[in-house]
């Protein structure tokens, strides 16, 4: 499987919604070893930002799940999302989330492949 490609196509048209949307974009490493990953991604913020580890439903809790505060838009995005996540669950193992920061969040969605370590990035703005 191509790894990229596979991610590239799961996210496409997605953005997560926070008080800004920001686009998933594709992040790949050759390593298969969680501290050397947490070290590359910890460097991405512009200074020391707490990190937190989160599951994925709860990630997605408010864009995966019907509510029923939803638009029209946001419901038929639900669908979306969920597919995102099952996408992700088919082909990663150990999937991990990371948030970075406290108001502009990095959030990388983790997991490991064959060929190291994968997911997708973006961010959130929680003010």
């Amino acid at each position: 499987m191509d790894i990229h490609a596979h991610l590239t196509a799961a996210a496409a048209d997605l953005q997560m919604p926070s008080e800004s949307e920001y686009p998933f974009e594709v992040w790949v490493s050759t390593s298969q070893d969680w501290p050397d990953v947490e070290a590359a991604i910890a460097t991405q913020a512009p200074q020391p930002e707490p990190v937190e580890i989160v599951d994925l439903a709860h990630l997605f809790r408010n864009v995966a799940y019907a509510k029923s505060w939803h638009d029209d838009l946001q419901q038929a995005q639900v669908p979306k999302f969920q597919a995102l996540m099952a996408a992700l669950n088919d082909a990663l193992t150990d999937l991990r989330v990371y948030r970075i920061g406290t108001v502009e969040v990095e959030v990388y969605i983790l997991g490991k492949f064959a060929g190291g370590i994968a997911g997708l990035r973006t961010k959130l703005v929680e003010t």
